[in-house]
């Protein structure tokens, strides 16, 4: 069975940055991550309901799950199950405020 993992711009930009910035120490390392990424995209879309839901304040949020990196549990995907899939809404790493980053967004 196919589905389909839509990122939302956001979280295509986040990847790139993450990337980038683990690029500066090694180049390998930052192809691992997003070998990493795009495996625990491919073991959520199987399990949608495995990443951790939250009760977020705003109610734009609702629905959002959130799962580690596989190999990088510092840096979490935030997605949200649809009905063909899922969507990727941010790429975050742990040590930043998520609660204000999901507040401001629309």
């Amino acid at each position: 069975m196919n589905v389909a993992v839509l990122f939302r711009p956001r979280a295509r930009e986040d990847l790139e940055a993450h990337a980038l910035w683990i690029a500066r120490e090694s180049s390998e390392r930052a192809l691992a991550f997003l070998e990493a990424v795009e495996s625990s995209l491919q073991h959520l879309s199987a399990f949608p309901e495995l990443g951790t839901s939250r009760d977020w304040l705003a109610p734009h949020c609702r629905g959002i799950r959130f799962f580690p990196v596989r190999g990088f549990p510092r840096y979490l995907l935030f997605y949200r199950p649809v009905a063909d899939g899922l969507e990727v809404i941010r790429i975050l790493h742990a040590a930043r405020d998520i609660g204000a980053i999901f507040s401001e967004e629309p």
